[in-house]
């Protein structure tokens, strides 16, 4: 792995929004870009040499509370 896409997008939304990129070897990532009150989906997209793989995607909508909360820390575990 080169690297991991992090996306995310609105409830009801059919496209995927990148919000950011972590090398390889890191498999977390925090964001604060997200609404007050609205519901997002997130995914993850391994990088190497061969290409993109295949998303990796949140199974439940999380929704952004309020400005206070509205930071989201996402955690994956990369296939081997």
């Amino acid at each position: 792995m080169t690297q991991f896409i992090v996306e995310r997008r609105a409830v009801g939304k059919k496209s995927w929004i990148k919000i950011g990129e972590v090398d390889g070897k890191v498999t977390n990532f925090s964001t604060n870009k997200v609404e007050e009150g609205k519901a997002y989906q997130f995914r993850i997209l391994a990088v190497n040499s061969e290409g993109v793989s295949d998303p990796l995607e949140t199974e439940e909508e999380t929704e952004a509370q309020s400005s206070i909360t509205s930071h989201f820390h996402l955690k994956w575990k990369p296939s081997a």
